[in-house]
């Protein structure tokens, strides 16, 4: 026969059981950093927590690292875009121009209607002033591209900032 006693026993055992795992979940998920890296961890061949464990560090500052992690996990999947983007925009993060166009341009000859990747790629052809080309690439991709939205929203703002640059070097 169950009394009371033994039901609110159990019942404490039980909230008590879940209240210890909420503490280690807490704990364990504190912060991006150590939700990606115990999921690696559990699932090292995981590509989708290898790429936010990077993009964690990338946010920590930790840049070698997340070029690192992304080198790797772009050797596991080579042709996934996904890993290819990340790559690439922790290369620029990184300060590594040169090579992250060439990763973004390998990931666009793979994947040509990506829209990710032609944003991407024109983002940091921009930051180096390449106006021109990102412009070009945004143009052919528009056709391509399954979210041209994306892409023509994308080249009205380069086209603008390319616009105020040259003004102000006018006045320069």
């Amino acid at each position: 026969m169950v009394t009371q006693a033994t039901v609110a026993f159990a019942t404490i055992l039980l909230m008590l059981g879940l209240g210890v795992l909420t503490v280690q979940q807490i704990y364990t998920w504190r912060s991006g950093l150590a939700m990606y890296a115990r999921a690696v961890e559990v699932c090292p061949g995981c590509i989708r927590a290898r790429i936010l464990l990077a993009d964690a560090l990338l946010k920590e500052g930790k840049v070698g690292l997340a070029v690192a992690l992304n080198r790797d996990t772009l050797r596991l999947e080579p042709d996934y875009w996904d890993a290819i983007y990340a790559y690439g925009l922790t290369l620029e993060a990184a300060g590594d121009r040169p090579e992250a166009i060439r990763v973004l341009a390998h990931g666009i000859e793979l994947h040509p209607d990506n829209t990710p990747l032609y944003f991407a790629l024109s983002r940091v052809l921009a930051n180096g002033l390449d106006f021109d080309g990102a412009i070009q690439l945004l143009r052919q991709g528009i056709p391509k591209v399954d979210r041209p939205d994306i892409l023509k929203s994308q080249l009205a703002s380069v086209q603008e900032i390319q616009r105020r640059v040259r003004a102000r070097q006018r006045l320069q």
